[in-house]
C-alpha cells in the first residue's frame, strides 16, 4: 500500500492551527504523500510565518499545546505557487522526487472553503500522479496511523469517500461518526456514538477529513464554490452517492478537532445564516417533490427549535436563529421579484 495521496490544508489566518496539524501529519506511518496548503488570502503574513517556520526560523515562536505533536527537524523542502500558476499556466517544476515536501499555493482572496480546497485539486488534477486526495481541515491533529485504516476502508470500486471517526480536541467526545442525510425531511445530522463493525455507511461525510477517490473526482468535479462555507461537503457527498457510489468510515481512524475548544463561545450569526442559507440552496438542487418536502420539514423543525429556545430561557440563541430566517426570507423575497421570470422579461 504505497498509493500517493495529496493532503490538502486550507489555511485563512491561522497559521498556528496550520503548522500543528502538519507536525502531526509528519509523524503518520504513510510515507507516499505530498501536504497540499492553500492560503486563502491571508491578512495575517500566515504564509511567511509557515515558511520561516518551514525553515526553521520561529521554531521557538510557534506555542504548540497538543500532546500529540512533536517538532520536526528542519528545515522542510517547501514549493509555493500562486493561484494564478495553477489555472493559468502548466506546472513544470519537478517535485515527485522531494521527501514529503510542502507545497504552498498563495490565493489572491478568499473565496471560501470549497474555492481553498479546488485550488488545491486543480493542482492534483494538473500533476496526475495520485490515487487519492484527503481534505482535511488545518485545524486537526491526526493519530498516527489514520491514513492507513482510511486507505484500507477506501479498497472496492463501491466506495466513493471514506471519512473518519473526529474526536472533540479535548478528546470527551465525539464530533463526527458519520453522516446522516434525509432528503425527504431535510434532516442533517452528525452521528455522535461509536459504531460497530456493520455500521460503516454514511449519508454524507464532512469535509474536516475526506478521503476522495481520483476516479471519483475525475467522474464528479470539484466542490461548488457558490457555498463559501458550509454545507457544501454535504452536497458533494450527496452528489457522489446519487453517482452509485458507497460512501463509509473508517473505524479505526482518528482525528481531534479543535471545535471542542470553540462550542464554548458565544454561537455565531454568521454561521447561523450561512448554514441556514446553504441547507435551502442544498434543497433546491433536490429533484422533484423532495425540493418541497424538505425545506418545509426544514422551515417547521428551525420554527420548532426557535420555540424550544424561548421556553428553555435561551432567548439570544432563539432571537439570532429568528432574525437569520427573517433575514433570508428578506433574501428570497428580493431574488425572486427581481429574477426575470417574475418581472416577465425574457433575454
Amino acid at each position: 500500500m504505497n498509493e500517493k495521496i495529496y493532503i490538502v490544508l486550507v489555511n485563512y489566518k491561522s497559521y498556528r492551527d496550520t503548522i500543528e496539524c502538519i507536525e502531526s501529519l509528519f509523524r503518520v506511518r504513510y510515507s507516499n504523500y505530498q501536504i497540499v496548503i492553500v492560503d486563502n488570502n491571508s491578512c495575517d503574513s500566515s504564509v511567511d510565518y509557515i515558511i520561516s517556520w518551514a525553515k526553521g526560523d520561529i521554531l521557538h515562536e510557534v506555542d504548540f499545546k497538543s500532546e500529540f505533536c512533536h517538532y520536526t527537524r528542519k528545515p522542510l523542502e517547501y514549493i509555493i505557487f500562486d493561484r494564478k500558476d495553477i489555472e493559468n499556466i502548466d506546472i513544470k517544476i519537478d517535485d515527485r522526487d522531494l521527501y514529503n515536501p510542502l507545497v504552498i499555493i498563495k490565493s489572491d482572496f478568499n473565496g471560501g472553503f470549497a474555492f481553498g480546497n479546488n485550488i488545491a485539486l486543480k493542482y492534483a488534477l494538473r500533476k496526475g500522479d495520485f490515487s487519492y486526495i484527503l481534505l482535511l481541515n488545518n485545524d486537526t491533529i491526526v493519530n498516527d496511523d489514520f491514513i492507513i485504516h482510511m486507505v484500507n476502508a477506501s479498497s472496492g470500486k463501491e466506495i466513493g469517500l471514506t471519512g473518519c471517526k473526529i474526536l472533540c480536541h479535548d478528546k470527551s467526545k465525539i464530533w463526527f461518526n458519520g453522516g446522516y442525510f434525509n432528503d425527504w425531511t431535510g434532516r442533517i445530522k452528525h452521528k455522535k456514538k461509536e459504531l460497530n463493525i456493520n455500521e460503516s455507511k454514511s449519508d454524507f461525510i464532512t469535509g474536516c477529513c475526506m478521503l476522495i477517490k481520483r476516479e471519483v473526482l475525475e467522474k464528479i468535479g470539484l466542490l461548488d464554490e457558490s457555498y463559501f462555507m458550509y454545507v457544501e461537503d454535504v452536497d458533494y457527498s450527496y452528489k457522489i452517492k446519487q453517482s452509485g457510489y458507497i460512501l463509509n468510515i473508517a473505524h479505526n481512524a482518528i482525528i481531534w478537532h479543535k471545535v471542542g475548544g470553540s462550542q464554548s463561545k458565544e454561537i455565531s450569526y454568521f454561521a447561523t445564516y450561512r448554514v441556514m442559507k446553504n441547507t435551502y440552496k442544498l434543497f433546491g438542487k433536490l429533484k422533484g417533490v423532495k425540493k418541497i418536502s424538505s425545506s418545509v420539514c426544514y422551515t417547521l423543525s428551525k420554527i420548532l427549535f426557535i420555540i424550544r429556545c424561548f421556553l428553555k430561557g435561551k432567548n439570544h440563541v432563539a432571537k439570532l436563529h429568528l432574525r437569520a430566517m427573517w433575514n433570508l426570507l428578506i433574501f428570497y423575497y428580493f431574488k425572486i421579484i427581481s429574477s426575470n421570470e417574475f418581472i416577465g422579461y425574457k433575454k
